[in-house]
């Protein structure tokens, strides 16, 4: 009978004062030879946890994920360095990755066919343990070519993603156990966990610091950001910009005689429609309570913008439906355009205000583009609801 050893670390003081990780470990009963009837018991320098502190300190760094994910196969290498170790992730940008030891991905490369354990095991999301005898028969040359005698590999769910990585190993020596990889891949999938928790931790804070809990869009501080960036662009490329700011009109009312949930029905119900009515370039926000805003790069002419704001307020003046009830408000524009090469984003929006101010005082339901004279602003007499 086989027996199972699991290596045990000891903190151990040296002469000079400084404190070391040594790893005890050992070989399975030895069953011939001068040694029949032995355990081999050997000590060695642990790296695991320098290698989990580098981790830590990438990570609290802001190192670039892949570069974290890169130093994981280490845990492997230091104990079987003649052994190949890899992972497979999703990385930053959301696509598929893989980063492994020397030769790892020229492993990968030999090995593309389904059966192959990790495309079982990242099918199946399970642990997968297989000897050279237990591959699939269409993969025994190709694993006699490369030298694979045994493969190991354990998942590792990405919560970002909702999706699964895994860590493999790979025995390189005939008859090997791949078993004895077991201890390096679970320290392996043990940190790999811990970046994948804390990269979606992560992203969920920064999601939440540019992006409004209730609407999904963006917040005042990314949409300043964003619309600094496009101003540059446009700076630099000779183009305007224009940014329309819409108020609700009419929402403190349903509020007040529906109830909150009622007001936040229409809010995300209004958000929906001016995300609709916009172009992909364009960024749509929310301000604060029920003001929003749209930022309009490349703007060639002004009756472009004019045209988004009469579809806005007709497409806000149709009511909202939440729990049975018909939720009726409005909407006010106000539009600044921006020369070409202008790039003041807090002077353009104070324009855009103060046309909303004078729409608002205008009766309401309607738009004022800013700058214009009083007969260039006809076009913006009260809008009607879309029939």
């Amino acid at each position: 009978m086989q027996t199972q050893i699991t290596p045990a670390l000891y903190r151990l003081r040296t002469r000079t004062g400084r404190w070391i990780l040594v790893e005890l470990n050992g070989t399975p009963r030895i069953e011939s030879g001068p040694f029949a009837g032995l355990i081999v018991v050997y000590g060695r320098y642990s790296l695991d946890y320098q290698i989990r502190d580098r981790v830590l300190e990438m990570l609290t760094a802001g190192r670039p994920f892949d570069d974290v994910v890169a130093l994981i196969p280490e845990y492997g290498l230091w104990r079987h360095h003649d052994d190949q170790y890899a992972v497979l992730y999703t990385d930053a940008a959301g696509e598929p990755a893989r980063l492994g030891s020397r030769g790892a991905l020229e492993l990968l490369d030999g090995f593309d066919q389904p059966d192959a354990p990790w495309n079982v095991a990242l099918r199946e999301q399970r642990e997968l343990l297989q000897s050279w005898s237990e591959l699939a028969p269409d993969l025994h040359e190709a694993a006699l070519v490369h030298g694979l005698w045994g493969c190991m590999v354990l998942p590792v769910f990405d919560q970002l993603h909702q999706s699964t990585a895994i860590v493999i190993g790979w025995s390189s020596r005939k008859d090997q156990d791949p078993q004895g990889h077991r201890y390096a891949l679970e320290q392996m999938a043990r940190t790999l966990d811990i970046v994948m928790q804390w990269r979606s931790q992560v992203s969920q804070l920064e999601h939440a610091a540019r992006f409004d809990a209730l609407s999904g869009l963006a917040n005042r501080a990314e949409f300043f950001r964003r619309f600094r960036g496009e101003l540059d662009r446009a700076a630099a490329a000779g183009h305007r910009t224009a940014v329309l700011y819409v108020d609700l009109d009419g929402f403190k009312a349903v509020n007040d005689a529906s109830g909150h949930a009622s007001g936040d029905a229409v809010i995300v119900g209004a958000a929906a429609r001016l995300t609709a009515a916009v172009r992909r370039s364009d960024v749509v926000a929310r301000l604060g309570g029920d003001e929003f805003a749209v930022l309009c790069p490349g703007i060639e002419r002004t009756d472009e913008v004019t045209r988004l704001a009469t579809r806005l307020v007709h497409d806000l003046a149709v009511p909202f439906e939440h729990r049975d009830a018909s939720l009726q408000v409005g909407a006010s524009i106000g539009i600044a355009v921006g020369e070409a090469g202008a790039a003041d984003p807090d002077a353009l929006l104070a324009q855009a205000d103060a046309a909303l101010y004078a729409a608002k005082a205008g009766g309401k339901g309607t738009w004022v583009l800013a700058g214009a004279a009083p007969a260039a602003a006809e076009p913006a007499q009260r809008a009607q609801p879309a029939s």
